[in-house]
């Protein structure tokens, strides 16, 4: 299977799983976005080499936009 093709039939169930979150919404949604944002989080911390510094300001970039 074509690495294009992989990635179409990923990206399609991903979606899926997307809606159905966002369906159920509540702390189901905001759980599942809390766990993919560690997972971002750290993908860009392994990607960048990010210092203590940097991935501090990560973690507390968020509550600062909320607080806004």
């Amino acid at each position: 299977m074509s690495e294009l093709k992989l990635r179409i039939i990923v990206g399609i169930i991903l979606a899926a799983v997307a809606i159905c979150l966002i369906g159920a919404g509540g702390y189901v949604f905001a759980l599942s976005a809390a766990i993919m944002a560690a997972l971002i989080f750290r993908e860009w911390r392994h990607l960048t080499g990010a210092s203590l510094k940097w991935m501090t300001a990560g973690f507390f970039m968020p509550f600062c936009l909320y607080w806004l």
